[in-house]
């Protein structure tokens, strides 16, 4: 995907990390503040920001600044859900798709389609879901 900072970023689920690729073709991959949610989805925010899924194991929207801090967000996703793509739209949110983690088999099994948008300008950084 290429990033609002001209890179081109993408997920490394297998390693759990970030990756960046420079037009020198530096490679740099980040996992500092990742805590294991095996990222998937990945989009440029118009904030400037990279944003990203972790979903099979953790659930969660992630951010990275072009600098590589990355900060997770969980808060107003619902128990057991499964971020998995996600779009910036010209709205100035971030919508995001997923499942659901069924009680038998957390990695696997998938509930309800799920759907939900986050907005970037909120100083929480909450997510607001929905059931398709």
């Amino acid at each position: 995907m290429n990033g609002p900072d001209g890179n081109v970023w993408f997920t490394d689920g297998d390693a759990d990390a970030i990756g960046r690729i420079t037009s020198a073709g530096t490679v740099t991959e980040f996992s500092d503040g990742l805590t294991g949610g095996e990222s998937h989805g990945i989009t440029a925010g118009p904030d400037g920001n990279v944003w990203f899924t972790e979903g099979l194991t953790s659930g969660r929207i992630g951010r990275i600044t072009p600098a590589g801090v990355i900060s997770e967000f969980s808060s107003g996703l619902a128990t057991g859900s499964v971020p998995s793509a996600i779009t910036s739209a010209k709205d100035g949110n971030l919508y995001f798709t997923g499942g659901r983690r069924t009680a038998r088999r957390p990695r696997v099994g998938l509930g309800p389609s799920r759907s939900g948008c986050l907005d970037c300008a909120s100083a929480s950084a909450s997510a607001r879901s929905r059931s398709t």
